[in-house]
């Protein structure tokens, strides 16, 4: 038998009293999963509403099916027997039972069999009065009668069974089903009417805290979306910035390199032919300093051209390699010494990686360049460079053990023409970072200070070559 509730609107003080504490309650969450376990907390609490078991069923997003949220109350009689012993001997109020919330078992037999209900409301004529005309029902024996849906009434066999529709102010969220089962304590209508009054005021808040989770979801969206806007900017920015800067670097270089490479080789005569020994000393210090702004020029004109990249396969060990013979070779051109304090240690077996060897081949050259400079005046200094490979990244490491950097200059080193030296361009490691991330990696530094050396790691992403084993 179904029989519907008319509503109340008159409460004596007693009921008024309790409406106010729970609806406290309902205010002092905005976690939607806490607000369902007060719900269901009140509707069984037997300080409040005194049903025996209680769930939440909600309408999904095409608002044609309910699904189970959330259930509280025993499954069989011995588990009612032992929870409502437990219940007497500890005598919590009301106000305990709806802070227990961090100690609810989800694990339970009935609120499990709650979630796996999932019907479609054309199935259950009575729950689609309830929930799209707001009614309130009380059932009998709704699964001898078949009332209900058939999961539904399965699951809740008490004698009675009560209905009331979880509202809100534009549309219907769903109902609250709950019973007397195990207890032999008839419903009465006034407890359902109870039942039903608080159930609006639930719903109403159930809303206004979904609401305030989207909005929450919006600002997080929008403040990422901030985020991304600004970072697009700085990088706009920094393009124009740095096509600025290329513009003009390539002018200059073009005009300065044919009389450079002129000086430097008059210079080069000099430091080597000359009869006097200070003028030998001047030329090879002129010769020295052509070197260094011939390495600025180089420098600037790859910088320059960052935006405009060579993608192909290459292997990093081959690279090191090269650019390390190379730079050998010079430093004993200039110095004299046929060895330099570089240890190259590569991983055997490393894969090609799709990127601009030309972009590589200097950052390489400049961190070792780097290393060197740190451990110019030290007579244990070393520099060396490591590689690795993991399942998605190549790594390249440059060691040294000299000056270090201090930790204000950590996060400047990779700024354009900044630089710690009284001689240098400022431009290496802004070229290297540059270059790195236009080939889709990263490079970090690692220093814990003056005078305890530093480490340069760059990451270039694995991406499979010819050479690349499955």
């Amino acid at each position: 038998m179904v029989v519907p509730i008319r509503k109340e609107v008159f409460w004596t003080d007693d009921e008024v009293g309790l409406l106010y504490r729970l609806d406290e309650a309902l205010h002092s969450t905005r976690d939607i999963e806490h607000l369902f376990f007060i719900i269901l907390t009140a509707a069984t609490a037997g300080s409040a509403f005194s049903f025996p078991r209680a769930a939440l069923l909600l309408l999904d997003e095409s608002r044609s099916r309910l699904r189970g949220v959330l259930g509280i109350g025993p499954n069989s009689q011995a588990e009612a027997s032992r929870i409502w012993s437990e219940l007497d001997g500890a005598k919590p109020g009301l106000h305990n039972l709806l802070a227990n919330y961090e100690h609810f078992d989800r694990n339970g037999e009935f609120n499990r069999a709650v979630l796996a209900l999932d019907f479609n409301l054309s199935d259950c004529p009575v729950c689609g009065q309830v929930v799209r005309s707001a009614e309130v029902f009380m059932l009998t024996r709704p699964l001898e009668t078949g009332a209900l849906h058939p999961e539904l009434a399965a699951l809740f066999s008490g004698p009675q069974v009560v209905l009331t529709p979880i509202p809100d102010q534009t549309a219907p969220l769903g109902m609250l089903a709950a019973d007397n089962a195990f207890s032999g304590r008839p419903v009465s209508e006034r407890q359902v009417q109870l039942l039903a009054f608080f159930s609006e005021r639930a719903g109403m808040i159930l809303e206004m805290v979904r609401i305030n989770q989207e909005l929450n979801q919006k600002l997080k969206e929008l403040n990422q979306a901030y985020h991304e806007l600004y970072e697009t900017k700085n990088n706009l920015t920094r393009s124009a910035h740095l096509a600025s800067i290329g513009r003009s670097i390539s002018y200059v270089s073009h005009e300065i390199r044919e009389p450079l490479a002129v000086i430097g080789g008059l210079a080069r005569i000099i430091s080597r032919a000359s009869s006097d020994p200070e003028s030998r000393e001047q030329g090879l210090q002129i010769y020295q300093k052509c070197l260094e702004l011939s390495r600025f020029v180089d420098n600037s004109l790859v910088y320059a051209r960052l935006g405009r990249s060579e993608i192909t396969a290459c292997r990093v060990n081959d690279l090191i390699t090269e650019v390390s013979e190379d730079l050998f070779r010079k430093l004993a051109e200039e110095t004299g010494r046929k060895t330099a304090p570089v240890t190259i240690s590569l991983k055997p077996g490393l894969p090609e990686i799709m990127a601009d060897p030309e972009q590589l081949r200097h950052v390489f050259l400049n961190l070792i360049e780097n290393g060197l400079f740190s451990i110019r005046d030290l007579s244990e200094g070393r520099v060396r460079v490591t590689t690795d490979f993991t399942r998605e990244s190549i790594i390249v490491a440059v060691d040294d053990n000299g000056h270090g950097i201090a930790a204000g200059d950590l996060d400047k080193i990779f700024e354009p023409f900044y630089t710690t030296r009284l001689t240098g361009s400022g431009l290496g490691l802004a070229f290297a970072r540059e270059a790195v991330e236009n080939n889709g990696g990263t490079i970090r530094v690692e220093s814990r200070g003056p005078e305890e050396g530093a480490r340069f790691v760059v990451t270039l992403p694995r991406k499979r070559g010819r050479g690349d084993q499955p």
